[in-house]
């Protein structure tokens, strides 16, 4: 019944529900004893960069499948090929995306600032540095400093130059953090998504993230053409 049938999936929405259910399991483990709270920190913010990085990845195919009945959608699928075969940036891929479809991102905006540190954080999380602690007179030099810098300022993290020190993993699995790094996801794929020309690749993309989108599917009146 079923041979020959195709289909898609987005694996975006999924990583973006595990990151927002990780989110409830690290609340949990916030004592600073439990041994499951920094990695349940740290995996919901992998997974929440992830999310918007799986995000243009399958618009690039979304796009192309589309592209035959509708000449933006084939624009963006082609510059995020180039962008992919040139080895290009996560914000190097989003600049672009969003040129394509005649809308360039801001980069002293949001949401692009908080898509920037949040990659920023996970670049040092997955390119992890043995980095230095300094002890002052009147308390201590973290590193990385900008970062850690960036973060408290905007209340994501203790303040680094507070003893008792911590490392730099510890330090970036708050709880206001892992919160802020799953609504930033949600943020940057819902303006994405809403640059997207209207049409059946936008109704497609909505089909398959209403969760992430906050959309009730019965709620899109027009059913996708291609699934």
């Amino acid at each position: 019944m079923w041979e020959g049938l195709t289909g898609h999936y987005m694996h975006t929405g999924s990583l973006w529900s595990s990151a927002n259910k990780l989110v409830e399991r690290f609340e949990t483990a916030e004592g600073e004893l439990d041994p499951t709270r920094v990695p349940a920190g740290l995996s919901v913010i992998l997974f929440s960069a992830m999310t918007v990085e799986t995000l243009l990845n399958e618009l690039t195919e979304l796009a192309s499948q589309h592209g035959p009945r509708e000449p933006q959608a084939k624009t963006l699928a082609e510059a995020l090929e180039e962008v992919e075969e040139s080895r290009g940036s996560i914000r190097l891929k989003l600049l672009i995306a969003t040129i394509a479809l005649g809308k360039p991102v801001e980069k002293g905006h949001e949401p692009y600032q908080s898509f920037d540190l949040l990659f920023k954080v996970r670049d040092a999380i997955v390119h992890l540095k043995p980095y230095r602690h300094t002890f002052t007179g009147t308390g201590i030099e973290a590193e990385p400093r900008g970062l850690l810098n960036a973060l408290h300022a905007r209340g994501l993290v203790p303040d680094p130059t507070v003893l008792p020190a911590q490392s730099f993993l510890s330090t970036v699995a708050s709880a206001a953090l892992c919160r802020w790094a799953v609504q930033t996801a949600r943020e940057v794929v819902s303006n994405a998504v809403s640059l997207l020309p209207e049409g059946d690749l936008k109704k497609h993309v909505q089909f398959l993230l209403a969760d992430v989108l906050g959309i009730e599917r019965a709620a899109l009146t027009e059913a996708p053409r291609t699934l």
